[in-house]
């Protein structure tokens, strides 16, 4: 048995598409914005919390942990995937948590 969609049900295929495309490119602005402000003060940041790692929402330092497993489950259970990130406060860091691509 097919089903044929109707052009009603192809636009709202479309639509939802369109929609998703969107909000992945929104939530990587967001990941990008919170990375550079990171950049921005991680010298502060690494000679007042030395290798803690941060949760960083919306350009702000939200909370401090020992652990990343503690920052990442801190970050995950507060905030909507992608609009957070989560780096350790040091200057070598690299870029270790984004939920960048997620849908």
């Amino acid at each position: 048995m097919t089903f044929a969609l109707t052009n009603e049900w192809k636009r709202c295929i479309i639509m939802s598409k369109i929609i998703s495309y969107f909000k992945a490119k929104r939530r990587i602005k967001m990941q990008d914005r919170n990375f550079k402000y990171f950049l921005k003060n991680v010298a502060d940041l690494e000679r007042t919390h030395k290798n803690k790692f941060v949760v960083v929402h919306h350009q702000k330092m939200e909370a401090f942990f020992d652990d990343f497993d503690a920052a990442y489950t801190y970050a995950e259970d507060n905030y909507e995937d992608g609009t957070y990130l989560v780096q350790q406060c040091s200057q070598k860091a690299t870029f270790i948590k984004s939920r960048r691509f997620a849908g």
